[in-house]
């Protein structure tokens, strides 16, 4: 039972938790979704929903008094509330990723994903943003599940054949210009290069999280529980309990997830024999 519910989780097959929100932060049936929606209490990720208002947002190329817009000045626009968000988020923490949706459909147009680089600077750019307006409107924010953009976007629009447009479930991402990239973007990544997360910090994030009282799961990707296997076998208190899981890159091995390892025995005959003693 737990290496099925820990190799569907999160996808189609998975009756209990909603695919959709797991993946990209949204769903087309909100509240009323049939399947759960783990809202994160905590996340580098923050979501500003509908948040970006393209001028053609009635008619595709067309302005609300039914005049065509030259595509430069939509750029120009989009740009423009690209950089002011950015701005203003980036007083708050660093910022590993600023994605802005180019769907139609109601839950995911102009949504606004800002990933920090750390949950704390994340959470308080959330506190911040209670209350606030933007262009007259009232600002909606919360944390969101998405820490791993591949997963949430869609990789025919991104080659430029997808064929459900505006309405596709998975994220379209609207692109900026390469001198905006790195005008926001470059100034800290020409000194810190690629940075990816160390396994000391994998470590260090794992002892945290398996020390929390208010956290009842843990959810690992299999391949980065693999990175601190140790860690991970060695750990043997019920609550919180670990779930490893595939990742879009790794599917998931039952022969290597320790917990799963550890049920088997408890139901073999050796363990029986075992018991009896």
């Amino acid at each position: 039972m737990a290496e099925h519910l820990a190799s569907i989780f999160g996808t189609e097959k998975d009756r209990v938790n909603c695919p959709f929100y797991f993946k990209i932060g949204a769903c087309r049936h909100g509240d009323r979704c049939s399947r759960l929606h783990n809202r994160p209490t905590i996340s580098p990720t923050i979501l500003l929903s509908n948040m970006y208002q393209r001028p053609d947002m009635i008619t595709p190329g067309v302005d609300p008094q039914g005049q065509p817009i030259d595509p430069r000045k939509i750029q120009e626009h989009f740009e423009d509330f690209y950089e002011d968000i950015y701005e203003e988020l980036s007083k708050f923490g660093e910022i590993e990723s600023l994605n802005v949706c180019d769907n139609l459909a109601d839950h995911m147009i102009g949504n606004v994903y800002a990933q920090f680089r750390e949950e704390d600077q994340a959470a308080a750019a959330l506190q911040a943003l209670q209350g606030r307006f933007y262009s007259g409107r009232p600002i909606i924010a919360d944390f969101s599940p998405v820490t791993d953009f591949r997963e949430a976007t869609c990789r025919q629009y991104e080659e430029n054949n997808c064929n459900r447009g505006g309405y596709c479930n998975f994220m379209h991402v609207k692109v900026i210009g390469r001198d905006l990239r790195r005008k926001l973007f470059g100034s800290y990544r020409k000194y810190r290069g690629h940075r990816k997360t160390t396994v000391k910090q994998i470590e260090d994030t794992f002892k945290e999280f398996t020390t929390r009282e208010d956290i009842a799961v843990v959810l690992i990707s299999q391949y980065v529980a693999n990175m601190i296997r140790f860690l991970v076998d060695s750990y043997n208190k019920p609550v919180p309990a670990i779930l490893e899981i595939p990742s879009k890159d790794h599917p998931y091995d039952p022969a290597h997830d320790s917990v799963l390892s550890r049920v088997k025995y408890l139901f073999s005959a050796e363990s029986v024999a075992s018991g009896r003693r």
